[in-house]
């Protein structure tokens, strides 16, 4: 797909004036060729042809095929052929808040009505990004419906940092687990590695009714000195102020498992590295993107990244084109090492650099998965491509 992500940032940015009075579905071709055809199935008569990087107008989606207007008339084209940089979005709740940041902390700019129809430009995590007049606000994506919405590509911040106020730590949007929207009321999290009692009446001899485990949160129902009386789960009662934190005004959120702070790295690549090495072990799996059940080398690289808020592309080959080519000699902690596995100089293989010549990759050699390699090993010499950051 060449040209593909500066086609993307071309057509939004500076075709959004001219879309955004109305809300249309835009398609840019994806590959080298592409055929129109009269009628949407295979072997129908040619309507015309296309070059990657034209932009199209779809008029409607339907059983895999882009129907649109050709200069010889109406026109289909299968959706694979094409990357949806726009797409019809339709609100399906009574009310969806658009944000200023795809995040549970994001302020609410403005709102939109049930069968209000909205330009989606791209997705980031649980929410949808809007184009509205030039102006991106994001909303949740259980919030809008559209035929052409899971075809449309990752969109956000990059990297993504939230400040969740939990104990002065702020943490990647990977980690954060939104729950639900929940304006204008005080909450307070736990903070005990075992688990918080709710309780009865407010003392520690009173009957337990329930154990909220560490980093869930409770509505207040009303603050005492020593004890709050708190609303979990649909269950009332006290808890002791000793295990609560105060978060204000906010959303019910809770951190994924494993959350690692970024405030414990000092660089967004050696965060990287940090988080990667948690994974050493994990096995090979071609085409897998889970760093526990089994990843491929460009699944792994793209799911690492992916943690600390950096979008990547899927292929180790168009994972080089993410970032700026380097020499040997320039790598810094973070940056990717690409290989030509299968001989000549085409990229077959990814990895992590780490420094002092070491890089952790997912190896399909012998299965061994996720491992740190160096490469300075013989085979390594023989099969480097190419270095590029992505990593600024």
């Amino acid at each position: 797909m060449k040209k593909i992500i500066a086609c993307l940032t071309i057509f939004v940015c500076c075709l959004c004036a001219h879309y955004c009075a109305k809300a249309d579905s835009i398609v840019v071709v994806s590959q080298d060729y592409a055929e129109a055809l009269q009628n949407p199935w295979f072997g129908a008569d040619v309507a015309g042809t296309y070059t990657e990087g034209e932009v199209i107008d779809a008029l409607a989606f339907e059983n895999g095929w882009i129907s649109f207007n050709s200069d010889n008339g109406a026109a289909y084209m299968p959706v694979e052929s094409v990357a949806v940089i726009q797409a019809e979005g339709l609100v399906c709740q009574d009310i969806a808040y658009l944000l200023d940041e795809p995040t549970p902390f994001g302020q609410v700019t403005r709102t939109a009505g049930m069968g209000e129809v909205m330009n989606i430009i791209g997705y980031y995590g649980d929410y949808y990004a809007v184009d509205i007049g030039g102006e991106t606000l994001y909303a949740h994506r259980r919030d809008v419906l559209g035929t052409l919405l899971s075809y449309l590509g990752e969109y956000g911040p990059t990297p993504m940092v939230l400040n969740l106020d939990i104990a002065g730590q702020q943490y990647a949007a990977a980690d954060v687990q939104f729950v639900d929207y929940a304006p204008n009321r005080d909450m307070i999290v736990t903070n005990t590695t075992d688990g918080l009692n709710i309780r009865t009446s407010p003392s520690a001899e009173a009957e337990v009714l329930l154990c909220v485990p560490n980093g869930n949160y409770l509505q207040v129902l009303e603050y005492g000195t020593d004890w709050h009386y708190v609303s979990y789960a649909g269950v009332t009662g006290f808890v002791s102020n000793k295990y609560t934190e105060y978060t204000g005004d906010g959303d019910y959120f809770a951190l994924m498992e494993n959350a690692v702070p970024l405030g414990a790295f000092s660089t967004l690549g050696s965060q990287a590295i940090d988080y990667a090495k948690q994974f050493i072990g994990t096995r090979y799996v071609y085409g897998g993107t889970s760093l526990t059940k089994g990843v491929d080398c460009s699944g792994f690289v793209y799911s690492v990244f992916k943690y600390i808020g950096v979008n990547l592309n899927r292929s180790a080959r168009d994972q080089f084109k993410n970032g700026t080519a380097i020499s040997k000699s320039e790598l810094q902690t973070g940056d990717l090492v690409f290989f030509a596995t299968g001989g000549g100089r085409t990229i077959s293989h990814v990895g992590i650099y780490i420094g002092d010549g070491e890089f952790i990759h997912s190896s399909s050699s012998n299965k061994r998965g996720i491992v740190i390699s160096n490469l300075n090993d013989s085979y390594y010499v023989r099969t480097y491509a190419n270095a590029c950051r992505v990593l600024n």
